[in-house]
């Protein structure tokens, strides 16, 4: 049950259709700052994240906006409980986990919740298995503007495509990744280093590429150090997939 503190806010927040959309921007780690143009997201705007590990890193992006006062909605992420939120280091009482049922996660429902919760939240996490587009994206994201919202959309293996209503300012695809620990076929996962390609609309128009650690060793998502590349043998392996892909 929400702390009754909590919930007071939260109400009044929901009846203050404004809120903060006055701040043009809002921040994510500095570690993870790389990733988007001016370091930060920009409100009334949509981030794409796809590939294996996109909610990890959607939350990530998340977590800096509730230390920092803002508002955070979760829809659509049945799975990600509150232990893993606070080893985010998160400010759960501006964290709300919404969930759906199932059969209505591409329909009128999802839309009308999601309509309801940029009018009162910062920022909006949608989870994999919720679906916008054509003109039910348009109207959301009209709603995102006047509120001055943010939304980053964890993809999971599905094609950012299935956002392109929403316009993503920036598009973040992990495209494989690679575990360290395991030597021989012994020993624990340790970290996880993923590249994740960078593309998307204005300043984030020019595609680029950058190492992430989903995890590293001590448990953050930060931006690695991209000379480090060779040492997992990642530069090989993409550029054998792009020769794939081109063929």
């Amino acid at each position: 049950m929400a702390d009754p503190s909590t919930a007071r806010a939260l109400s009044t927040r929901l009846d203050a259709p404004g809120g903060t959309a006055h701040e043009r921007r809002l921040l994510v780690e500095e570690a993870l700052s790389p990733l988007l143009p001016e370091g930060s997201i920009r409100r009334g705007t949509a981030v794409a994240v796809g590939g294996h590990g996109s909610i990890t890193l959607a939350v990530a992006l998340a977590a800096e906006a509730s230390r920092q006062g803002g508002w955070v909605a979760v829809v659509g992420m049945a799975d990600l409980g509150v232990a893993a939120l606070a080893e985010r280091g998160v400010d759960l009482g501006r964290w709300a986990l919404i969930d759906l049922p199932a059969a209505t996660r591409g329909g009128s429902l999802a839309a009308d919740v999601l309509g309801a919760v940029v009018g009162g939240f910062d920022l909006v996490l949608l989870g994999p298995s919720i679906r916008m587009a054509g003109t039910t994206a348009r109207r959301l994201l009209a709603r995102m503007r006047e509120h001055g919202a943010s939304l980053v959309c964890a993809l999971g293996s599905a094609s950012t495509d299935i956002v392109s209503g929403l316009q993503p300012e920036v598009r973040l695809m992990i495209e494989q990744a690679r575990w360290t620990g395991i030597d021989g076929g012994h020993g624990r996962l340790l970290a996880r280093k993923a590249e994740v390609t960078v593309g998307g609309r204005g300043a984030a128009s020019r595609p680029r590429r950058m190492l992430v650690w989903l995890p590293s060793e001590d448990g953050r998502v930060v931006c690695a150090d991209p000379t480090q590349a060779s040492d997992f043998g990642l530069g090989r392996d993409f550029e054998d997939v792009r020769a794939r892909r081109a063929g």
